[in-house]
């Protein structure tokens, strides 16, 4: 595990919920923008948690076509699901709230990631597959989602 972030309160917070934890192994942390990318390359971490203040894109773009590089979880102060969506696009494999995130969250991030699922807010989600998941089903189609997501069993609809 990597942790870049520009401000060593938050790396170091993030380190200490890591090394709080059997799972996970702490392989350094960077607090230079300068070395992120190469960090990223070259440290061999499975994951790195990259915030903001560290350009998340550009250390996305920089891992591109290196199939050695650390999976990227993005840790977004904005909690904007737009650039959530964007973050998404560009490779991260997850992206948290770091405003509101706690040690349980990240850790199951973490699991979450490890097994090859992405992490993301419903509003990026939605964002990711069209404004209206539901637009392009019928009426009764429509009726029947609705009954399901209000937890109706199958037999009742």
């Amino acid at each position: 595990m990597l942790v870049l972030s520009a401000r060593p309160v938050v790396a170091d917070g993030l380190a200490g919920w890591l090394c709080g934890s059997r799972s996970w192994r702490l392989a350094g942390i960077v607090t230079e923008r300068s070395f992120a990318v190469r960090a990223v390359r070259e440290q061999r971490a499975d994951i790195a948690l990259v915030t903001d203040d560290m350009n998340t894109r550009i250390v996305l773009a920089g891992r591109l076509g290196d199939v050695g590089a650390a999976t990227v979880i993005a840790l977004s102060e904005t909690g904007n699901a737009s650039d959530e969506a964007d973050l998404i696009r560009a490779g991260a494999a997850a992206v948290l709230p770091l405003p509101v995130l706690t040690q349980s969250r990240l850790l199951r991030a973490l699991e979450d990631v490890r097994d090859g699922r992405r992490v993301l807010s419903a509003d990026a989600l939605s964002r990711l597959v069209g404004a209206d998941p539901l637009g392009t089903l019928s009426t009764r189609q429509r009726e029947v989602a609705v009954l399901l997501m209000q937890g109706h069993s199958v037999r009742f609809i």
